[in-house]
């Protein structure tokens, strides 16, 4: 499966959100996020939390396939994200996020009947809109499962 991942950038910024993890429950988190790895990012990040530790989930590089039509982004994954950000930051967050996320121009599988992604939401029309619009504007190629 496909998966977003933050990468390094001095020069850039997204945005993103900081959030405790209940019962210092590290081991929890890491299961979820298995397909990442877990980084410090306590002195690396520019933010204005007084978190005392601050990590960030990130695929190793040497472990980076890139997308093609066997391992497709995931159009209800795309959707998750898209209302994370609108519901954090508007209808101005989705459009950043398109902004400052690379890859564009990996296939996307149209999976929206019979989402694949195990954590898929319920879809409203603003979501569909929002996504259906970024990915427009960054002309990225939607696939089938026929394709």
């Amino acid at each position: 499966m496909c998966y977003l991942t933050a990468v390094r950038d001095p020069d850039a910024s997204i945005d993103g959100l900081i959030a405790p993890v209940p019962g210092d429950s590290w081991a929890d988190l890491d299961q979820r996020e298995a397909a990442y790895d877990r980084h410090d990012a306590t002195h690396t990040l520019d933010h204005s939390s007084d978190a005392q530790q601050v990590v960030v989930y990130a695929i190793d590089p040497a472990r980076h396939r890139a997308p093609a039509a066997d391992n497709p982004i995931l159009l209800s994954y795309l959707d998750v994200v898209v209302a994370g950000y609108l519901s954090e930051y508007g209808p101005a967050g989705p459009a950043r996020f398109f902004d400052t996320t690379l890859g564009w121009e990996a296939p996307i599988l149209d999976d929206r009947a019979a989402p694949l992604y195990s954590r898929a939401c319920p879809l409203t029309d603003e979501i569909r809109t929002l996504t259906d619009t970024g990915l427009e504007a960054m002309g990225s190629r939607i696939i089938t499962a026929a394709d």
